[in-house]
Parts: structure tokens; sequence; C-alpha cells
């Protein structure tokens, strides 16, 4: 009851008194039941009385449960409810606070003197003395804003991601802002993304399709990569837009099941498996992918680290945290003190 004290002190006071009651209930109707069973044949008046008592006793316990369930399940909704809105909200204050963090930081340095801004000089020996140049103004820009907090990914499912700053506009500024060996996310692309090397892998935990749809069933939506330049991505186009390529897009691309199926690239059978990764194929993998082929395993590569993520920091990294605690928990002796 410690989470729902903190957050709901009233609601937990009358869960705790009913909960009281039903417990004080409990244990008279035992010894009623137990004190009135009838092992003789002659019929007792008394014992009949109270036992009926003890069935209307019965059903206002029934009564009192339901009750209890209703209170349980209204507050409940309610609660999530309110932290869903205000995640949201605070994920909102954030976006704002760079933006005007970000905002404030350029418009400081715009408003330096000249002589506050460094210059340059060329220093050809270190014997000769230095010429006289010209200053210089050169522009300073400020590093982006970029903080630290949850992020969620789907229904009650968070990460926690750096989060960048959403002056940010342009592909490479957004990948420049990336930070090696961390998670990111993009704002207004809706996206999360690392940094390997010289190689940015971004994405969103997108659907995975089973099969081929059944006749009167929805197709599947942002499998393949939209081809048309002009295209606005409305929602008449079916087609994944890649925010890198189609700008405002905050397409999350999806993929069909077989994409995780190995086939080499030179078979010409069941297009659209992943046709690289084999040891033994792989040189001649490399020479036979196409280019979409290679893209769409760089986005399925970004959807696995998100979801190897979430599994971290849900289920792996709790363990561990089980697991150290009972390690270094002090164990009790068997042994009585005198």
């Amino acid at each position: 009851m410690t989470g729902v004290t903190v957050l709901f002190p009233e609601l937990a006071s009358e869960i705790d008194a009913r909960l009281s009651s039903l417990h004080r209930i409990v244990d008279t109707l035992h010894e009623v039941v137990e004190g009135t069973r009838q092992e003789s044949p002659i019929f007792n008046i008394s014992i009949f009385e109270t036992r009926a008592g003890a069935i209307s006793t019965m059903r206002k316990l029934y009564s009192e449960l339901q009750k209890l369930t209703a209170i349980v399940v209204k507050n409940g909704a309610a609660a999530e409810a309110l932290h869903r809105e205000e995640l949201k909200a605070a994920q909102e204050g954030l976006n704002r606070a760079q933006s005007q963090a970000a905002d404030g930081a350029r418009l400081a340095i715009d408003r330096q003197p000249e002589a506050a801004r460094p210059t340059w000089s060329k220093i050809t020996s270190i014997n000769e003395p230095v010429a006289p140049c010209r200053a210089v103004a050169t522009p300073i820009t400020p590093a982006p804003v970029v903080v630290r907090g949850p992020v969620r990914v789907v229904g009650n499912i968070v990460v926690d991601a750096l989060i960048l700053p959403l002056t940010l506009k342009s592909v490479p500024e957004i990948f420049a802002a990336v930070v090696p060996g961390d998670l990111c996310y993009i704002p207004h692309w809706n996206h999360f993304a690392v940094r390997i090397g010289g190689c940015v892998l971004h994405a969103n935990l997108g659907c995975i399709y089973r099969g081929a749809p059944s006749r009167g069933t929805e197709k599947p939506e942002c499998v393949k990569e939209c081809r048309r330049a002009k295209c606005t991505g409305g929602a008449e186009c079916r087609y994944y837009h890649d925010p890198e390529n189609f700008a405002g897009s905050t397409d999350v691309r999806n993929f069909m099941a077989d994409s995780w199926y190995y086939t080499p690239a030179a078979s010409p059978a069941r297009y659209g498996t992943r046709r690289i990764g084999s040891a033994g194929d792989i040189e001649a993998d490399i020479r036979a992918i196409s280019l979409d082929e290679a893209r769409r395993f760089l986005h399925q590569t970004a959807h696995d680290v998100l979801c190897a993520l979430i599994l971290w920091q849900h289920v792996l990294a709790p363990a561990q945290r089980q697991k150290t605690t009972e390690t270094s928990a002090p164990k009790m002796s068997g042994k009585v003190c005198p």
C-alpha cells in the first residue's frame, strides 16, 4: 500500500478501513459457521436462526467486496490517465525549456562586442615577430542543450535517453549531436538514435506483421520505403517516409516477420528476407545485395537495438540489481544467542 498511500491518502485510508472490516467479518463468520455445525438429527431453531444470520452477513460481505473492487478499478484508471497526462506535460515543458535555452545562448553570443570575440593570428616562425593582422570575428555556434530523461516508447514502456533539442533541424546537425555510446531521442522525428563508429542508426518501435494479410483486412503499412521524391507523406501513402529524406516526417518503419529469416542475397526466392549475415556467404551477399535491402537492414538493426535497450532497462538491469541486493544482504545465522 506504500505507493497508493503516497498518491491517494484518502483512498488508501478508505481501502484500509474496508479491508479491516472485511477481516473482522470473515473471522466472525468462521466462528459462527464452525459453532453451528449440526451433528444431531434433532432440529435446533436457535442454530438455524444463527446460520441464517451468517448467510445474510456473507451476502453483505460479497456486496462490500464488489464495492471495494469498483473503487480500485475506478481510481486505478484515473491514476493511470493522470500519470500519462503528467508525463506528456513534462515532456512538452522540457522541449520548450531546451528551445528557450538554446535561443538565449545564441542571442547572448550575437550581442557580444567585436573586441570580445576571438581573433586569429598566423605565426610563421618562433623567432620572427608576429605580423599584424586584421581582427576577424569568428562566429561561435553554441553546443546544443542536451538533457537526459525518461521517454515513452509505447504504452507504459519508458526508456532513459538523451533528448536532443528541437532547434536542431537539418540531418547533419542532428546526426552530429547524437552522442557516441548512448541512446538519444529526436523529438520532432519521434525516433531514437545511436552512434556506432561513424554510423548513426535511428528508428522507433515498429509493428511486425506475421504474415500476408487475409482478404478484408488492412494491408501492412510503412514496410517499404517511399520512392516518390515529391510525396507529402499524407494518409493516402502507405509507404515509409524516412525523416532523413522527408522533412517533417514522424513515420515509424514496420516490418514483415520474414525479414528476420535469412536467405542468401544471390537466391532469387523469398524476396524481402534478411539477405546478409551468414559468415559463409557474406562476401557474395555484399556484392549482390541492393541499396534498399541495405537500408532496411540498418533500420531493422536500430529497431533491434531499441528492443535490446528496453529489455536491458526493464528486465535485465532490475534482475541484476535484485541479485546484487540478495548477494550483499547479511546472511542470518541459525544459532540462537544465549
